[in-house]
């Protein structure tokens, strides 16, 4: 896999290779996020709304 290769040889800090890392530890981003739990819960409202129907949340007046 060359361009793997490629990938990793223009990666601009790798373990062990003599470049400080400038004091800088990057954390990485905590998962599941505030996104990830608003994209839960709207599928599963979309789901509700389907299992449910539409028609039921308007009753006829």
């Amino acid at each position: 896999m060359p361009r793997f290769n490629d990938i990793r040889r223009h990666d601009g800090h790798q373990t062990g290779d003599g470049a400080p890392d400038n004091g800088r530890d990057e954390k990485p981003r905590p998962f599941p996020t505030l996104s990830t739990f608003l994209g839960m819960a709207a599928v599963l409202f979309v789901l509700w709304l389907l299992a449910v129907g539409l028609p039921h949340l308007f009753p006829k007046t």
